[in-house]
């Protein structure tokens, strides 16, 4: 079912592994701001949770924003920043007030992206190809994503540092994938004669309302 689709669709098939690979912050968040920052565990909690809140704000602005620049620029400029603060991570793994600062900033700036990422996906797609576009995409970050977090559970505690420089590499070369190799304009969507494939106007609220 993945064969025949347009070049675009494996590209950021390939951009959203990619993605998913580099994914080796969160699942040791806890333990990087209890036993690598010195944090207690309530404060450790206070701060995951603050970083998930500020991706999910991240997220709520970010499909605004793709309304205004569009979905790649969007994904693009939200993942680079990213990935730009989490290599400065890197440098200072250790740095109890600067990492939780920055890593606060870099999941904003991937929140951020995130919309603009799916949105994109959809762009790529029409109809007849919609389930295996999105099959693809979904199947290609969720392999990246199982790796991943089995790569950093080797670097974590020798090698702190490359959990960082590691997850910002990873962002970094998929969305150069993406502003490189991607070229939505060159790919004709067929229209659709579905009503629920139409382009609408208005609020999300007058949408949801229709």
């Amino acid at each position: 079912m993945y064969k025949g689709l347009h070049r675009n669709i494996y590209y950021v098939a390939l951009a959203r592994m990619i993605l998913g690979m580099g994914n080796f912050i969160i699942p040791f968040l806890v333990l990087l701001f209890t036993d690598k920052l010195g944090y207690s565990a309530s404060l450790a909690g206070t701060l995951a949770m603050s970083i998930t809140g500020l991706y999910l704000l991240g997220s709520f602005i970010g499909g605004k924003l793709s309304d205004w620049i569009g979905h790649k620029n969007t994904m693009v400029a939200g993942e680079f920043v990213g990935a730009i603060l989490l290599l400065v991570c890197g440098f200072a793994p250790d740095a109890p007030v600067m990492v939780p600062v920055l890593l606060f900033a870099a999941y904003f700036f991937i929140g951020v992206a995130l919309p603009a990422s799916n949105a994109l996906v959809a762009d790529l797609s029409h109809a007849g190809n919609r389930d295996a576009v999105m099959s693809l995409s979904y199947l290609a970050y969720n392999l990246g994503s199982a790796m991943g977090p089995i790569l950093a559970g080797y670097l974590f505690w020798q090698h702190t540092e490359w959990i960082f420089f590691g997850n910002g590499l990873a962002v970094l070369v998929g969305i150069l994938v993406v502003a490189f190799l991607v070229n939505v304009t060159e790919q004709a969507v067929p229209e659709s004669d579905s009503e629920l494939e139409r382009a609408v106007e208005g609020s999300v609220w007058s949408v949801l309302g229709a």
